[in-house]
């Protein structure tokens, strides 16, 4: 469960994505949180969002480095 302060942002616009084997799929869900959540967005893994349950296609972290931007994200494709 996600809740303030390591929440997460869900955008339910349907997009072709490639899942972690490199093969395009539908995503109907992308959800982006805080980089430090990645370990509950492994490939294949459940997420359950308004009693829909979907897997995780493939993660990506937005990471600045050194930079320390305030963009830096984790955005999860959901198939």
């Amino acid at each position: 469960v996600l809740a303030a302060p390591n929440g997460c942002w869900v955008d339910g616009l349907r997009k072709l994505v490639r899942n972690s084997d490199g093969v395009q799929v539908v995503s109907e869900t992308t959800v982006a949180t805080f980089n430090a959540n990645a370990p509950l967005f492994t490939p294949d893994s459940k997420v359950t969002i308004n009693g829909v349950v979907s897997r995780v296609s493939k993660p990506n972290a937005g990471d600045s480095g050194s930079l320390n931007l305030p963009t830096d994200h984790l955005e999860v494709a959901l198939i």
